[in-house]
């Protein structure tokens, strides 16, 4: 029995090599690998982005409950220019803590409010309660 052994042209593969198409399933893989890691980033950066927007709705609902509690407080000194007191007072579901000292009309209210992980400390000082509030605001850390 006679054998023949043929030599590879250039422009094929041998036998037992690999067929022709796995180079462009390589460029695939790696392709679909990036844009995995790209679809991945963009969305951890949407969920910290969504993460500060809640601190600032929280931030501002907070600065809405400090203030209306203040004002609160106002009226209630000017209703009664002697009152001297310290306590809570409820305002959209949070519960304001204040303090209330000096003789009319410098007064000083101090009032603490808290929302979620928030906090805001404010300072009330009136230089007039009646017929109008002149009073200066400063938030305390």
């Amino acid at each position: 029995m006679t054998h023949f052994y043929l030599k590879p042209c250039a422009t094929h593969r041998p036998r037992g090599g690999q067929p022709r198409g796995f180079a462009f399933l390589y460029v695939i893989i790696i392709i679909t690998s990036i844009l995995t890691v790209l679809a991945l980033g963009a969305g951890t950066i949407g969920a910290f982005a969504t993460t500060r927007t809640d601190t600032a709705a929280n931030a501002a609902k907070l600065r809405t409950m400090a203030d209306q509690c203040g004002e609160i407080l106002l009226m209630n000194v000017r209703n009664s220019t002697s009152l001297v007191s310290s306590g809570t007072l409820s305002v959209q579901g949070s519960t304001c803590t204040y303090s209330i000292s000096g003789t009319a009309p410098t007064k000083t209210i101090t009032l603490s409010d808290q929302y979620a992980t928030l906090y805001k400390n404010i300072t009330i000082t009136t230089s007039q309660v009646t017929p109008t509030i002149v009073a200066n605001w400063t938030e305390t850390p």
